[in-house]
């Protein structure tokens, strides 16, 4: 903030811009952009429902547009074993570039890390059609420096919550007071993408 950022990238739960909003409010209203991977109006994606205060706290800030990313868009672009074998046959060709060589490397550690083997194993051979690795958060960083590559709708959107919080909270229903930028984009540029 000293720097002059005006501009968010969130790719997680709101805990921690929530902490930032009530720890430092003059710093938090000088924010004007949230980019954000995130939610959806058919289910309480993650990032929201795990602490959906906080995310209906900083989403209805005034001071913020908000730029979402939601599910809708981001499961468009899931590597599966079709896409991780075509990337491995590139990179073991002798004309293959470095970074080719990179991604199929990191494609193979990921494969293997804990942190996807939370969401289910990594697609092979024998089980092509495990869970894919879906990049929501590099979709999400992608829209925040390329606006361009998406069409946006401009809805009145907030985030369900009610008191005591109760098991269908934390979806996105229409009608709140703050309009919301909500990324859309073809299947052909999500293709592109992958």
């Amino acid at each position: 903030m000293k720097l002059g950022a005006t501009t968010v990238l969130s790719t997680d739960t709101f805990t921690a811009l929530y902490s930032f909003k009530k720890t430092y409010p003059k710093s938090f209203a000088k924010l004007t952009d949230l980019y954000y991977m995130g939610g959806s109006f058919d289910e309480a994606e993650a990032n929201i429902r795990y602490d959906i205060p906080a995310a209906n706290s900083v989403l209805s800030a005034p001071n913020l547009k908000i730029w979402t990313i939601d599910l809708d868009v981001t499961n468009m672009v899931a590597v599966d074993y079709r896409a991780v074998h075509s990337i491995a046959e590139l990179a073991s060709d002798s004309d293959a570039t470095k970074e080719l060589k990179i991604v199929s490397e990191m494609l193979t550690k990921l494969g293997k890390s804990p942190g996807q083997l939370q969401w289910g194993a990594w697609p092979t051979k024998d089980r092509p059609n495990d869970f894919a690795l879906y990049h929501f958060d590099v979709v999400a960083a992608y829209a925040m420096v390329n606006k361009s590559a998406f069409t946006w709708e401009h809805k009145n959107v907030t985030v369900k919550m009610s008191s005591p919080l109760s098991a269908s909270d934390g979806v996105y229903v229409e009608g709140g007071n703050k309009t919301w930028h909500v990324a859309k984009w073809t299947q052909d540029a999500a293709d592109w993408m992958r």
